[in-house]
């Protein structure tokens, strides 16, 4: 609409509709747009890479005793809710460690 109008009226037309009240406006976000990003860029984003004093080793299932098949649970799924099955299986699986009988090894709960 804004070439259309161009062709028609020319510059005049962009001097009715970029006044300069929305000159400031783009001015203002602009102008804040770049300060948040130098903020985050230089302030708040971290520029040190910190070790975390430990690594995560991979345990198979013969010696954790956890495994996660699936086999064919999404089949038995009732058809009313089989759109949302995937998150409906998923929602409350999780898994806590910690050392919860002080022995000095990690226990899953």
């Amino acid at each position: 609409m804004h070439g259309r109008e161009f062709i028609r009226g020319g510059f005049s037309h962009w001097r009715t509709a970029v006044s300069l009240k929305y000159l400031a406006r783009v001015a203002t976000i602009t102008f804040l747009g770049t300060g948040g990003y130098a903020a985050y860029a230089e302030v708040i984003h971290p520029k040190i890479a910190v070790e975390a004093g430990f690594r995560f080793e991979p345990v198979p299932p013969s010696v954790s005793g956890i495994s996660s098949k699936m086999s064919n649970i999404l089949q038995e799924v009732d058809p009313r809710v089989q759109h949302i099955a995937k998150w409906l299986l998923s929602v409350g699986d999780s898994i806590a460690v910690g050392d919860y009988d002080n022995d000095g090894f990690q226990d899953i709960s």
